[in-house]
C-alpha cells in the first residue's frame, strides 16, 4: 500500500473519529453504517461527480470499516446503547 493511501486512511478515521464519537451500539449498526458509506461512493460515481468527492467517500467507507475492526463499537456507554435507536416526534404522546 502507498504511504499516501495510508495517510489518507489515518487521516480519515480519525476525522470520524472526532466528527462522530459515538459511533455504533453493536456491530450490526457498525454494518450498516458501512453499507450506507457504500451506497454514497456508488452515487457518487452514478452522478459523474469529480474525482475528488467519489475519493473523499472511499475514505468514508475505509474509516467506517477500520472502526469496525478496531472494535469502536464496544466502546459505548451503556446509556447510549439504551437511547439509540429511539425516535421522537414531534407529537408523540398526545
Amino acid at each position: 500500500m502507498k504511504k499516501e493511501t495510508t495517510k489518507k486512511i489515518t487521516n480519515a478515521t480519525a476525522h470520524a473519529r472526532e466528527k462522530h464519537p459515538d459511533f455504533a451500539v453493536n456491530i450490526h449498526h457498525a454494518m450498516c453504517l458501512a453499507q450506507e458509506e457504500l451506497g454514497e461512493v456508488a452515487k457518487a460515481i452514478n452522478d459523474m461527480r469529480d474525482w475528488q468527492d467519489i475519493e473523499d467517500e472511499i475514505y468514508d467507507t475505509i474509516a467506517v470499516l477500520v472502526r469496525m475492526a478496531e472494535k469502536d463499537h464496544l466502546k459505548m456507554g451503556a446509556s447510549f446503547q439504551k437511547c439509540a435507536w429511539r425516535v421522537s416526534f414531534k407529537d408523540a404522546g398526545k
